[in-house]
């Protein structure tokens, strides 16, 4: 019967030994996967759509039309720009403070 040899890390590239560990740890990464999957759906999924759909000029009626930066060239030149940053800027140092 033949022993196995133990494996020292420094005999194994990076790509090798997180590939053991993963081989080893398949139990554990079969249990985080659904949370994963429902995170990403839910979490991951909106955020990134948002980002492109930030890009566009989107009324829900018509299909969206691809503006680039135009939405926020809009936003930075508002004249309400800067009393809508005052708001959210009172907001996060006040009100966050005082519901702590």
């Amino acid at each position: 019967m033949s022993k196995k040899k133990a494996v020292i890390r420094s005999d194994m590239t990076r790509a090798q030994w997180t590939w053991k560990e993963m081989k080893r740890n398949k139990v554990a990464y079969a249990m985080v996967a659904p949370y994963m999957l429902i995170f990403s759906l839910f979490t991951v999924v909106p955020v990134l759509l948002s980002v492109v759909m930030s890009f566009t000029d989107f009324n829900l009626l018509e299909t969206p039309n691809i503006v680039w930066f135009e939405n926020y060239i809009r936003l930075f030149l508002s004249p309400l720009h800067g009393y809508h940053r005052r708001g959210v800027l009172f907001h996060r140092l006040i009100l966050s403070k005082a519901f702590r």
